[in-house]
């Protein structure tokens, strides 16, 4: 069982700032205190909810010991995911079932997926389509001022339209998610990183982060239209690793 996907996020920085900062245990006023300066004044994160305390800790990876009016907050040195007892009730709980939990190795290299890979994609995707040449037959996809617009050779129309149904496919075998999907959390966006994103009807896009996230908000320039637009971090997944059809720059 699985808190909603904000909170996850803010559980997932929480616990990395007590195991690189405090991995002897902290006060929770001093980490809610950090927490803020750190995300939430930077607009990197959300604020911290009225029960955050009980929701963290319904956590396996997370323990809390009350000494008199203070709660000290512990982090385990596991990758686990699951938890201990239910969290409290919420109309943002959701089930999530796995057959089995990822191993040490498979959280190892999805995070190096997410460290490594949206520079590297980003680089291939800012190419030019050698169908773009002088000559070749183009259509104007976005246009912003009068002197400035975006253009498509004609010919990669059709490899265009694929792209949104190639990757509506991949991701629609993550539902529903689990530890290893592509989801990605806001401390993890890299800026200038390449990312796939799904906009409000449904429809994915293949865009580069142009900023650090602020206020939960990414400023994408979406690759293959030229338009730039902030969305939220949860309309945001990896791309497919680079031997992905999708991820040719002829595309």
């Amino acid at each position: 069982m699985d808190v909603s996907e904000e909170m996850e996020e803010i559980r997932e920085v929480l616990y990395e700032m007590i195991k690189k900062n405090f991995p002897m245990g902290v006060a929770a006023t001093h980490l809610a205190e950090k927490y803020h300066e750190e995300f939430v004044s930077k607009g990197l994160g959300r604020e911290l909810p009225d029960d955050w305390i009980q929701q963290v800790t319904a956590a396996e990876e997370f323990e809390a010991q009350t000494r008199g009016p203070i709660t000290i907050l512990f982090v385990r040195l596991s990758n686990t995911s699951s938890f201990k007892r239910p969290p409290i009730n919420s109309v943002n709980v959701r089930v999530i079932n796995t057959d089995r939990e990822p191993t040490a190795d498979e959280l190892k290299k999805i995070k190096q997926r997410k460290e490594n890979e949206p520079p590297e994609h980003a680089k291939t995707l800012s190419r030019q389509s050698s169908a773009l040449k002088e000559g070749s037959t183009v259509s104007i996809v976005y246009a912003d001022s009068p002197r400035r617009f975006f253009i498509r050779a004609l010919s990669d129309d059709d490899q265009y339209e694929k792209i949104g149904t190639t990757l509506a496919e991949i991701y629609a075998q993550e539902s529903p998610p689990s530890p290893l999907d592509s989801r990605v959390a806001i401390y993890e966006i890299v800026a200038e990183g390449a990312y796939a994103l799904q906009d409000s009807n449904g429809t994915w896009f293949r865009v580069i982060a142009k900023q650090p996230p602020q206020s939960g908000q990414v400023l994408c320039h979406f690759v293959d239209v030229g338009v730039c637009e902030k969305f939220p971090v949860a309309a945001i997944r990896l791309l497919p690793p680079a031997v992905h059809p999708v991820m040719s720059s002829e595309f």
